[in-house]
């Protein structure tokens, strides 16, 4: 039990800092836009999409993880 816990708090650690990430991409992009830099603006959305498939795959995780509690708690 204790190696689940362990390991959702590392998988949510990373999601954090994912979010981090994409938090400042959003700000990055915000600044681009303003001065209508297109290549700059698509380079961000690819990066993002990155981030976001990274995410989704934790994301996944994060869910087995709780199953995996649940399991062993009988929740």
């Amino acid at each position: 039990m204790a190696g689940l816990i362990d390991e959702l708090i590392v998988v949510l650690d990373e999601m954090n800092d994912l979010y981090e990430q994409l938090i400042k991409s959003g700000k990055d992009k915000l600044e681009v836009i303003i001065k209508n830099n297109i290549e700059e603006l698509q380079k961000i959305n690819a990066d993002e999409n990155v981030l976001v498939g990274k995410t989704l795959k934790l994301d996944k995780k994060r869910e087995e993880l709780f199953s995996d509690i649940a399991f062993v708690l009988n929740k």
